[in-house]
């Protein structure tokens, strides 16, 4: 039985491939809870990391902290390429901010009070950026955790193709080697529209739309 006061942080999504709800959470990455609605969904994950805290007590293992009461400083120190860097160093330098201001700020707008509407503008913020780091390209090609030869952190990239997936409407069975459809991407305030092709290995090929 999940304590009144749950401090752990749950999501609920659709799951394409099973047809049902699926219950995650973030402090423990490792288990799921699939139901025919949200809300069972919910109740159901709430359950499992229930049992699973007590199973880890009896067993002496340590329990992950809550993020709900986690300690942050407010500074974060970030490895990416000198491409990325440098396409930032030049969005700052157009807004008349600094890099650490942009950041910042583009983060602050992406929050939300609600978690359906969080993991919305998280996965929204993820196409912007694509649009801001590479589309001056008129080709960007998606493939083996990189985006036009540069390596992706494993979780932004994932996050990156699932979400063009959506967007170009090529989520499920529709995605498969040969597909196409189209996107548009926010670039320096305007839109282009790029025509999308699934090619081999789960590659993404994005092309400016002529």
């Amino acid at each position: 039985m999940p304590p009144e006061n749950d401090p752990y942080t749950y999501r609920v999504t659709w799951s394409e491939d099973d047809q049902e709800y699926v219950g995650l959470c973030t402090e423990f990455p490792g288990i799921s809870w699939l139901d025919e609605s949200q809300e069972l969904a919910l109740n159901g994950i709430r359950e499992l990391v229930a049992d699973t805290i007590d199973e880890m007590r009896r067993n002496r293992e340590k329990i992950p902290v809550p993020f709900s009461v986690k300690k942050y400083s407010g500074k974060l120190m970030l490895r990416i390429p000198p491409e990325v860097h440098r396409r930032l160093a030049e969005i700052a330098a157009e807004e008349g901010v600094s890099i650490n201001r942009l950041v910042s700020a583009r983060l602050a707008n992406e929050r939300s009070t609600s978690m359906n509407g969080l993991y919305q503008s998280i996965t929204d913020a993820t196409i912007n950026a694509l649009g801001e780091l590479y589309g001056k390209e008129d080709l960007i090609e998606i493939k083996g955790g990189k985006v036009n030869g540069e390596a992706i952190p494993g979780d932004a990239y994932a996050a990156l193709a699932e979400r063009i997936k959506i967007n170009a409407n090529l989520a499920g069975e529709s995605f498969k080697p040969g597909a196409t459809s189209h996107i548009l991407l926010q670039v320096w305030g305007r839109k282009r529209e790029y025509d999308v092709m699934v090619g081999p290995d789960q590659a993404i090929e994005l092309r400016l739309r002529k």
